[in-house]
């Protein structure tokens, strides 16, 4: 019971242009594929109401231990700033997130972190499973995601 009886809707497409992304999830290694080492990580936004807060969730693929936090807005700048807090002494060989426009200041992340970002096709969400799976249990504590309290992942 999940979604708590609500229905899944649509959101339509979006038409504010596109991200470019440099490396596609095609050119990702062949252990980050497998999941054969820690390191490599799957990163979405969950995102509650226009214009509001989310929370960014880092979860690597063996392990499937989420790491993140709370960005006050889903503007990249913020979301970019979120994303390097938590990678601080932790391993993180690769990054692979949606082609979100959160996540379109994913150069500067690189930069400072030395890691590489490989980008899910679009509408291929089997792609990055294992953050799937924790956007929905962070949906069940955070259901409305209207007012999103002080917290960490």
């Amino acid at each position: 019971m999940r979604r708590k009886g609500r229905r899944k809707r649509g959101q339509g497409e979006e038409r504010r242009g596109r991200l470019p992304a440099a490396h596609s999830i095609e050119e990702r290694p062949k252990g980050a594929d497998g999941r054969m080492r820690l390191g490599d990580r799957e990163a979405d936004a969950v995102i509650g109401k226009r214009g509001g807060a989310c929370l960014v969730a880092l979860v690597d693929g063996k392990s499937r231990f989420p790491i993140g936090g709370k960005s006050k807005r889903q503007a990249s700048k913020q979301v970019s700033e979120v994303m390097m807090r938590p990678l601080e002494g932790q391993p993180c060989e690769s990054i692979t997130p949606d082609r979100g426009k959160e996540f379109a200041g994913y150069q500067l992340v690189a930069k400072k972190t030395g890691v590489q970002f490989h980008f899910a096709q679009p509408s291929c969400p089997w792609q990055r499973g294992a953050n799937g799976n924790t956007n929905g249990l962070l949906r069940e504590y955070f259901p409305h995601l209207n007012h999103l309290p002080p917290t960490h992942l």
